[in-house]
């Protein structure tokens, strides 16, 4: 193997071509640090190492990596995927041992807003989370463990990640096939490497909710001028309404936290006792084992189908007031 091989990182192959095609050039990334990085990164570790708890609480053998003997700098247990023109490098967080075959184990740690979008999209709003575990899935060749903590709750999600050949049926796991494939993601990297020989940065349409976190957003040009001013207001009417709605998401999420506690008792009272249905206050329960949710992937229907067939399709659906709003964790000052 040629030791000046190019090395990609797996967790950063979901960023656009141009940036890593910059990564590939030797830019300099804008430097997005503050003195308690460090701080953050062992608040994320010890997040990391609660979630690991979980799953073995509820009876799973992990293989931890620790501080990872190739790459010092980092922890994880180091995997590589070879090409003839790059190596793909990659530190799982875990790998959970089930009647002798591992199986790669990546933890997502998210705050409340993050958790809450993934908890409804799943992938489809976190691109680069599917590419990293795309890879991982690659590397180890084996379907993966994808584990989402709330880190403001506790709470967590659990998936069985491409599960092919249907290997892997684990009681409370949904299964999902990841909207990203490792050909795609090695088609853009060879692409990159087209480009690096060509001496050439590619042009990509610049998104303002994603390419705010790049770390070469200052070589696309931000169009500034269609942006509306942001103007801070402060009438009484406005402000309550503000309050209000504050106050409203944190009961939805205090509600959302009792129903979860009060399923899960649910759940393994039914189990234990083998219970199909039963009712207790008023409430009626069945239990009918593990389901799975199937839907139409709509980037494999666009490679299958012809444009002017699939738009025949489309149906124009009811329309709403689009009103976003973001709640920015801080409020100003008196």
């Amino acid at each position: 193997m040629n030791k000046t091989m190019t090395s990609y990182r797996m967790s950063e192959t979901g960023a656009c071509i141009k940036a890593l095609t910059a990564a590939r050039f030797g830019y300099e990334p804008e430097r997005r640090t503050d003195p308690d990085d460090e701080l953050r990164l062992r608040y994320y570790t010890r997040c990391e190492a609660l979630a690991a708890a979980q799953i073995t609480d509820e009876g799973f053998t992990l293989e931890d990596g620790g501080v990872c003997p190739q790459c010092e700098d980092r922890n994880g247990i180091h995997v590589e995927i070879d090409s003839a023109l790059y190596k793909l490098v990659g530190h799982l967080d875990r790998r959970l041992i089930l009647n002798g075959v591992a199986y790669p184990v990546e933890i997502k740690s998210l705050g409340r807003n993050s958790w809450a979008e993934f908890s409804k999209y799943r992938f489809e709003r976190f691109p680069e989370y599917a590419a990293q575990e795309a890879c991982y899935v690659e590397a180890d060749g084996k379907p993966g463990i994808y584990w989402v903590l709330n880190r403001d709750t506790g709470r967590y999600l659990k998936f069985i990640i491409n599960d092919l050949n249907d290997e892997l049926n684990l009681p409370g796991f949904e299964k999902l096939t990841l909207p990203t494939t490792f050909e795609q993601i090695q088609d853009k990297l060879n692409m990159v490497e087209i480009y690096a020989v060509d001496g050439v940065l590619p042009e990509v349409e610049y998104d303002s909710e994603r390419c705010r976190y790049c770390k070469f957003v200052y070589l696309c040009i931000v169009k500034t001028q269609d942006k509306p001013d942001v103007v801070d207001m402060t009438g009484k009417e406005l402000t309550d309404a503000a309050t209000l709605y504050r106050e409203g998401k944190k009961q939805i999420d205090t509600a959302e936290e009792m129903v979860e506690r009060a399923k899960s008792v649910l759940l393994a009272y039914a189990k234990q006792h083998n219970m199909e249905k039963f009712r207790v206050l008023g409430l009626s329960i069945s239990y009918r084992g593990i389901t799975s949710r199937k839907y139409l992937d709509e980037k494999k229907l666009r490679e299958l189908v012809a444009n002017d067939i699939l738009k025949l399709a489309y149906r124009d659906g009811k329309s709403w007031e689009n009103l976003i709003i973001r709640d920015l964790g801080q409020l100003p000052h008196d």
